[in-house]
């Protein structure tokens, strides 16, 4: 049987009720023993406090996830009938999000004012970044090459809508916006 998560560095819960086994994780090999279902040892200071496991449950919890918990878990449980469940659980980072403005000409006599805007966030696994006016996608893009800087340009004139900048992967979102009649660029997460 396996099961997956996908968690964002805050914390994730094993749902699997256990009285009596161990927690495997990937090359690790085992990191936790349930000892006859009153307590656990944790066998690796990889999880030191940040692996829980609560006996009125038989779950494991581990919180502020980093990004080499990333992997599968197995619970292989020893209460007569042996049972091994196997957990999937994928971990991405928050973002690194920043918004400037390229150029911006504002024209007194023609009452216009038009903007080079460009913004850009860390790459990592499953990200696009989006320009947005009124629910509409004006431009997206992502790329396989993690580790890389993603950038999106939007030359844009004066209207009455917001533009949005939006960073987002499969577990969160932020997003930057302003209205052009504004200088100021405001964040927002989305989760």
């Amino acid at each position: 049987m396996s099961t997956a998560a996908t968690c964002v560095h805050e914390g994730a819960t094993v749902q699997h009720l256990l009285t009596r086994g161990f927690l495997l994780h990937g090359e690790l090999g085992a990191v936790a023993v349930i000892i006859e279902g009153i307590d656990y040892i944790l066998l690796t200071d990889t999880f030191k406090d940040r692996l829980q496991w609560d006996k009125q449950t038989g779950l494991f919890t581990i919180t502020e996830l980093k990004l080499q918990d990333d992997g599968e878990y197995k619970v292989d449980n020893s209460d007569g009938q042996r049972i091994q469940i196997t957990f999937q659980l994928t971990v991405y980072s928050r973002f690194s999000f920043s918004l400037q403005y390229l150029l911006c000409v504002l024209s007194l006599s023609l009452d216009t004012q038009n903007c080079s805007v460009l913004c850009s966030v860390e790459n990592d696994r499953d990200v696009t970044l989006s320009w947005t006016r009124e629910k509409e996608i004006l431009n997206k893009t992502s790329s396989p090459h993690l580790k890389t800087t993603l950038s999106l340009r939007l030359d844009i004139e004066r209207h009455p809508e917001t533009y949005y900048c939006e960073a987002k992967n499969p577990v969160s979102s932020e997003l930057y916006f302003t209205p052009l009649n504004s200088p100021v660029m405001r964040k927002e997460n989305i989760v």
